[in-house]
């Protein structure tokens, strides 16, 4: 289980074209229902990002996110948490704060490992949350809550090399399918995608902690509320599908169990710009560096 608990940790907010809070990892909760962890558990992550090319203000290329996770076993193999967490911008509006609260996740995981043989074990983490809007711009979009669903899974197929997929699926309630404001689009009404990944354990020591390097890469589609306006071209479309994707590669080094380190490049957009198939490896305007530091209790 330890290449999802790293690949899940590592992408806590993988992209900034779906930055997501941060989860906490399917080893901590598989520990949870085995019995080797406490049964009330709290985390703290704080991610600085910053692009990997920035400009003579550099201000407004980074900024750091802190999202804390409370977690409790509520029966074995089953896992409650709340998750909140904020967004600090390094410029503001005058008279305004840099703070941005973000949306609060409230949900459950419950964990069913499979026994495939030959010394094999598959580590499925299924993950049921909504989302409440306690952000700024889910408020401004009269969103009343997104429910989402979460598969976490995980291999180890050889010693120490790992490979994960975490498919999901989202749907947002929101009061309003049209944005207020003129020309605002319409609300999106549901999204889904899948992350694949791949870690390796390179060093592993009861003396100096555990070290490793891992990539991910993921593809999500968007959909949003239908329109009540007429078209008349063949090639409008009343309710548009949106595609985009990212990947990331990151090292991390563990110290010890409470604490984790992680250093990630990651790159995201959109793969349609203005109406044309258009994606980039690597972009000055969307490659990330960033900096995850997880603590635990």
């Amino acid at each position: 289980m330890r290449g999802l608990a790293i690949t899940a940790a590592v992408v806590l907010a993988t992209t900034a074209v779906h930055a997501q809070p941060p989860t906490e990892d399917a080893a901590d909760v598989t520990d949870q229902a085995e019995g080797k962890a406490l049964p009330v558990s709290a985390r703290l992550d704080v991610q600085y990002r910053m692009l990997g090319v920035v400009d003579e203000d550099p201000e407004n290329d980074q900024y750091l996110f802190y999202v804390a996770t409370l977690s409790g076993e509520v029966l074995d193999g089953l896992t409650a948490f709340i998750q909140t967490g904020l967004l600090q911008r390094f410029v503001a509006e005058p008279d305004e704060s840099g703070l941005y609260l973000r949306d609060t996740l409230i949900g459950a995981r419950y964990s069913t490992p499979v026994a495939l043989g030959a010394g094999l074990k598959l580590g499925l983490v299924h993950e049921l949350g909504v989302y409440l809007p306690t952000s700024r711009a889910s408020q401004n979009q009269d969103l009343y809550a997104a429910p989402r669903y979460r598969l976490l899974a995980d291999l180890e197929v050889l010693p120490g090399l790992s490979v994960s997929a975490i498919p999901e699926a989202r749907y947002r309630f929101h009061a309003y399918a049209e944005r207020a404001g003129p020309g605002a689009p319409l609300n999106t009404q549901v999204d889904f995608g899948a992350r694949l990944g791949v870690d390796y354990v390179a060093l592993e020591s009861k003396t100096w902690g555990v070290a490793g390097v891992g990539a991910s890469a993921a593809s999500y589609y968007a959909r949003r509320y239908p329109s009540r306006e007429g078209y008349t071209a063949d090639t409008s479309d009343q309710s548009p599908w949106f595609q985009s994707y990212d990947w990331e590669g990151h090292v991390f080094y563990i110290p010890m169990r409470a604490l984790q380190v992680a250093v990630s490049v990651e790159h995201g957009g959109n793969v349609l710009r203005d109406g044309i198939a258009n994606v980039f490896f690597t972009h000055r305007d969307e490659t990330e560096l960033v900096f995850t530091l997880t603590g635990k209790y």
